[in-house]
């Protein structure tokens, strides 16, 4: 993967949400109706993510070069809500 200043990219990402979750836990402000004691939920897409090393860019292609069988069609089945 790619580096800035001799940092890995994942490394800056990986400090980076700490950050916004630290922010967001400091900033106390409760989600979801008030149903979950801060807004840190909104970044569990980001942390996965950074954990799994990939991009959801990356997780298309998986599924298109995979089980998808190169039918770009079958994005609209997984990912339409």
């Amino acid at each position: 993967q790619g580096r800035v200043n001799g940092i890995s990219l994942h490394d800056l990402a990986r400090e980076t949400v700490a950050i916004a979750e630290a922010g967001l836990k400091a900033r106390g402000r409760p989600g979801a109706g008030g149903m979950l004691p801060d807004e840190t939920h909104f970044l569990n897409a980001l942390k996965e993510s950074v954990e799994s090393g990939k991009a959801p860019a990356d997780e298309l292609l998986d599924h298109y070069h995979g089980d998808w069988g190169g039918d770009l069609d079958r994005i609209y089945e997984a990912y339409s809500y």
